[in-house]
């Protein structure tokens, strides 16, 4: 290649210098081989000069800079291999970290560069596989590509602002570097990676970036698209594309392998739809953030030790993203299957649908542990949190227009505040709808068996009349059965599900349109709580409890059970159903006479068939009572025939022929008992008809035995008479006409079959404003309930009928045919009778059961019927199933929470089964059992696995006094700690007098003797995933001071004292009591179930109409 003479004087004058510096550069023609060459088609001014240390380390002498700084140096092509390669950027001779010491570069005569440009002019890719380094003074870096860049062991070296880009540089008419223009082209960082720790920052611009491999950097810029790109700010500004082409899917992309570590990350995208994918690390020091115009995936670790701020049309995350300070997300449409948490606040808007899987969590390290007081805001348009968590240390602020809390959904906070149009906290929503209608046809059911067994059976007028009606109900009873067995499996399969929960350590405000909490999800304030379902608040099986006070306002409020079924049931049915015909399934009552012999003083009355005598005599029966009067018989003797009288002809007898008036015949026929009762040999043939010898021989024969007959009457009577004398009254009257009436009975109630009850539970004032229904549930209020609206209770009715079946038959006496004179009994028959129904008066079924110290009812007002009871209301309920694998006899079976706001634990090793939840709880300490231990000095190898930890105990000491009394607190107490202490005080001095230790249970005798209410702890088998287990947990015990003790387990409002103002009317079917209840309205007040208290007031403007029970110990 021919080179001018000046380039040769040149060149020589450049070896020389070299040489005394012991460093020889070769010239450009010594490098045409090079991984760097300039674009010799470009302006001298933008060409650089490369050449080679003595070391073979490429040494570019960039470009004059303009008079902004700017070096613009382009290349054909722009490699840089391992060894590394140097930007001259120095006049003089200065010293690097790749070479040594280099000689200076001319073309900074008039100055240094502060930027210099690397841009690749050919359609070659650039690979950097080493450092660039900056000779002399330092400036920022560009290399510039858009053909591409990968980085694999690059980095940079005594750089201000290195930066990769797929663009081109741009500069204004001053010589300043504008911007970068991105339309194409990828950065992919492989291998060994980017270190860019030798720059001041690092900025990363390209249509698409792959991360295989670690970026480190001090400070790190990102930015994906086709964009043009401020220089000096990096702002990012689409391109408004005028080709058709195909998109990519992903703008950046961080595979698990590669990662980007610096003090602060900055990434954006601005190409519409175009994402980020980060499945590697992604990790500031001190900040991080993120901007996205397409879609954020994060399935690694996106993290900033101090602030995050992501924002993306759409952002999921598999894995995690956490802040050690603050943390804001922005997007259009969130998905969470991992964790989002941060140290201190956090912010999250999602301007349509936030779906969380996992965990949400601010004052929370990475794993989501709650360990701190920050506070999350969550903006959305609707949240589904299914079998997840939104939880901080602070206040957890919800605003949205739906949220639904599914699955084992927790929403948590010291305070939770949740506005939106539609709030649903529930189990499962697919097995919700089955139950729904798995119970509406229980119901259907249920209704057609009640319809059958009300048929008015006194109209029925044959037996087949009443066998239709008995197969009928059988009928329908195994309907009803199977419907039941229906609802049993869903339960069965609602019960493999947690219900979900919200709830705040403080306090809990809750504005909605609508509010569902239903099948056993808990709404749960340690402190004070406001309910504001504006248009409705359903509870459908769930529990909203308050420690402290309590609002609830709503117009549609519902406290309903969401699977109560009550079955009227008859013994005598479950007979027929095990094979008994209908007859022999009956139950069979004493015969009964009915006595219509007019003549008699009891004529039309009905009586016991044992309290009569001689009732198969023909000379008529008698009426003792109970007592035996002793028959008076007529003489044995020969009495002249005489013709009947006209009442007995009337009556049916036959006439007597007329040739036997006159003759004589015997008053005892020759076989009638009365000989064998006076043990006297009769004869044994009968007499002859037809008077002659035959009659005559046989007459002489009968004559001497009937006159010993005769003696022993004689005897007898007279025995008879003075024994009668001793009976007065009708027992003597004679009973010849009676009919004997034949009874069956059949007997049936209501029995609680399924109960699921809404539960609303408060320590202290509720004000309630609104109008609702309380239905089969309970509403339990530690202060004053004070309401302005009614709510109307409903409660199942319960009322014992018994169906009367029979026959009646009459009977009667007669003088046997002639020609004997004796008299015999007879009978016309069995007739079909009138059914007959008696039912008992209507009472609430379930509502309340008084009973005395020995556990027998006294005064009752409902059957009590526990088989099925919820756990809420009585969690130590006795297992009725009969699964073999399961503790029986007797043994009582714990029912276990299916709360999520409680962790169960398998586990051997662990203290106690229940845990709530650490999320919740955040490492404050409730009082517990633990008390009565250290009280009593127990050894810690001797303190046994207890049921539940201290939220845990505390809420089943509520729950026993609730059940046990009717009442939130026991007399005296306003709060639970204070009163779960003063308990175990009292337990702890029993034990101590009486020498017990803890899990010995007191006896019968023991607990009938308590003069004052304690806790005391026993033991118990809980069953925990199929397999018993023995636990400890604490019993309360109350005193039988009155011998009275009030349980509930039906429809119940209950408070210190009770104010209902109502302007509609008020209906009570259930349990309304207080020490204090005053109902008033504007309209009828209709009581069809029980009142009581000390003092009791009802006001109405019309009419009050009481069919039930009030009770007022102090004023009515």
């Amino acid at each position: 290649m021919c080179k001018t003479n000046q380039e040769r004087r040149t060149l020589g004058r450049k070896i020389v210098s070299w040489l005394s510096f012991g460093v020889f550069v070769a010239s450009q023609s010594m490098v045409l081989a090079s991984p760097i060459m300039p674009d010799n088609n470009a302006v001298i001014t933008e060409r650089p000069l490369v050449q080679e240390t003595a070391n073979q380390i490429p040494l570019i002498n960039i470009t004059a800079p303009t008079n902004k700084g700017v070096s613009m140096n382009k290349y054909e092509q722009f490699n840089v291999e391992k060894q590394g390669a140097i930007l001259n950027n120095s006049y003089v001779t200065s010293k690097t970290e790749l070479a040594g010491y280099v000689q200076g570069n001319s073309n900074m005569v008039n100055g240094t560069a502060k930027v210099i440009v690397n841009q690749v002019t050919s359609g070659t890719p650039t690979s950097m596989n080493g450092y660039l380094e900056v000779a002399g003074q330092r400036a920022s870096v560009v290399v510039a590509n858009p053909n591409g860049i990968t980085v694999n062991g690059g980095g940079f070296l005594n750089a201000d602002h290195a930066v990769l880009t797929t663009g081109r540089a741009e500069l204004n008419g001053a010589g300043n570097l504008q911007n970068y223009r991105v339309e194409q082209g990828k950065v992919a960082i492989e291998g060994k990676g980017l270190d860019g720790k030798g720059a001041d920052s690092v900025s990363i611009l390209a249509r698409t970036i792959d991360v295989n491999a670690g970026v480190w950097a001090n400070k790190l810029n990102t930015r994906t698209g086709q964009n043009h790109i401020d220089a000096n700010n990096l702002k990012a500004t689409a391109l408004e594309s005028s080709t058709v082409e195909t998109k990519p899917m992903i703008g950046l992309d961080v595979a698990a392998v590669g990662g980007m570590y610096a003090n602060h990350i900055t990434m954006v995208g601005t190409e519409a739809g175009v994402g980020v994918n980060l499945n590697g690390v992604v990790a500031g020091s001190q900040s991080v953030s993120v901007d996205a115009n397409g879609h954020l995936s994060v399935n690694g670790t996106l993290q900033s030790d101090t602030s995050l701020v992501a924002k993306a049309n759409s952002i999921q995350n598999i894995k995690t993203i956490a802040s050690g300070g603050n943390l804001d997300l922005e997007t259009k449409e969130l998905i969470n299957a991992g964790n989002i948490t941060s140290v201190k606040n956090g912010h999250i808007k999602v301007e349509e649908t936030l779906t969380n899987k996992n965990t949400m969590a601010a004052g929370a390290n990475t794993q989501g542990a709650v360990t701190g007081n920050g506070s999350l805001s969550v903006e959305a348009g609707t949240i589904r949190n299914t079998d997840a968590v939104i939880v901080s240390g602070g206040t957890t602020r919800i605003n949205s227009k739906e949220v639904h809390n599914i699955e084992n959904g927790r929403i948590y906070g010291g305070k939770v505040a949740i506005q939106t149009e539609v709030l649903e906290n529930r189990k499962n929503v697919a097995l919700e709808s089955k139950l729904d209608a798995a119970m509406a046809d229980m119901k259907a059911a249920e209704d057609k068996l009640e319809a059958a067994y009300a048929i008015d059976t006194t109209a029925f007028t044959s037996k087949t009349e009443q066998d239709e009606y008995l197969n009928r109900i059988k009928e329908l009873s195994q309907v009803y059965d199977e419907k039941l067995k229906i609802v049993k499996l869903v339960q069965e399969e609602l019960s493999a599900h947690k219900g979900s929960t919200v709830a705040g350590r403080d306090d809990v405000t809750i504005e909605a349109d609508s509010i569902l909490n239903r099948e056993k999800s808990l709404v749960y304030s340690g402190g004070t709580m406001t309910l504001d379902g504006r248009d409705t608040l359903h509870n459908i099986g769930g529990t909203i409890e308050g420690i402290g006070k309590g609002v609830i306002r709503s117009k549609d409020y519902q406290n309903k059970n969401s699977s109560f079924t009550a079955k009227r049931v008859s013994p005598e049915i479950e007979k027929g159903l095990s094979g008994a015909s209908n007859d022999a399934m009956l139950t069979e009552q004493e015969d009964q006479i009915l006595i219509t012999d007019k003549n008699h003083s009891e004529h039309g009355q009905v009586f016991k068939k044992s309290e009569f005598t001689s009732l198969n005599s023909g000379y008529g029966a008698l009426h003792s009572y109970g007592k035996s009067p002793m028959p008076i018989y007529e003489a044995a003797e020969y009495v002249t025939v005489e013709q009947i009288t006209p009442e007995e002809q009337a009556a049916g007898e036959e006439l007597i022929p007329a040739e036997y008036i006159g003759t004589q015949v015997p008053s005892y026929a020759y076989d009638d008992p009365i000989f064998k009762e006076f043990g006297i040999t009769s004869m044994t043939t009968e007499r002859p008809l037809t008077s002659g010898p035959e009659q005559e021989a046989w007459d002489a024969q009968y004559k001497p035995i009937l006159a010993s007959l005769n003696e022993k009457i004689k005897a007898h009577n007279a025995k008879a008479e003075l024994h009668n004398q001793k009976i007065s009254g009708v027992a003597n009257e004679k009973i010849d006409n009676y009919t004997i009436i034949r009874n069956k009975t059949m007997t049936s109630k209501e029995e609680v079959k399924n109960s699921t009850p809404g539960v609303v539970r408060f320590g202290g004032d509720l004000s309630f404003t609104g109008n609702g229904t309380n239905e089969n549930s309970q509403m339990v209020v530690g202060g004053t309930l004070t309401t302005t609206g009614a709510i109307d209770q409903v409660a199942k009715e319960n009322q014992e009928v018994t169906n009367t079946f029979g026959t009646t038959e009459a009977s009667y006496t007669y003088k046997r045919r002639w020609p004997h004179k004796s008299r015999r009994r007879g009978y016309k028959g069995q007739v079909f009778m009138t059914p007959q129904v008696n039912k008992e008066n209507p009472i609430s079924l379930g509502v309340a059961k008084k009973e005395d110290k020995n556990g027998k009812a006294k005064g009752e007002v409902g059957d009590n019927h526990r088989k099925e009871v919820q756990d809420f209301l009585n969690p130590f309920a006795q297992d009725s199933s009969n699964d073999a694998s399961k503790p029986t006899a007797g043994t009582n079976i714990l029912a276990l929470p299916t709360e999520s706001l409680y962790r169960i634990h398998p586990e051997s090793t662990a203290n106690y089964v229940v845990e709530t939840d650490p999320q919740f709880t955040n490492k404050k300490a409730f009082l517990s059992s633990d008390y009565m231990y250290r009280e009593m000095k127990t050894k810690p190898e001797n303190i046994e696995k207890r049921l539940g930890d201290g939220l845990y105990e505390q809420t089943l000491v509520r729950q026993q006094i609730v059940f046990g009394t009717g009442y939130r607190f026991l007399d005296g107490y306003t709060d639970d700690e204070s009163q779960f202490k003063a308990l175990m005080d009292a337990g702890i001095v029993y034990a101590k007098q009486h020498g017990i230790a803890p899990g010995v249970a007191l006896t019968a005798e023991q607990a009938a003797s308590l003069t004052s209410d304690m806790v005391w702890l026993v033991k118990d088998i809980v069953m925990v995933e199929g397999k018993p287990v023995e636990v400890i947990y604490p019993k309360v015990y109350l005193k039988q001071s009155n011998g009275l003790q009030l349980h509930t387990d039906g429809t119940l409002i209950s408070a210190n004292t009770l104010v209902m103002n109502a302007k509609k009317r008020i209906h009570n079917e259930g349990v309304i009591q207080g020490k204090t209840v005053v109902l008033a309205s504007n309209q009828d007040i209709i009581n069809n179930g029980h009142i009581n208290a000390d003092k009791v007031g009802l006001q109405s403007d019309t009419t009050i109409y009481q069919q039930g029970q009030i009770v007022g110990r102090d004023a009515v």
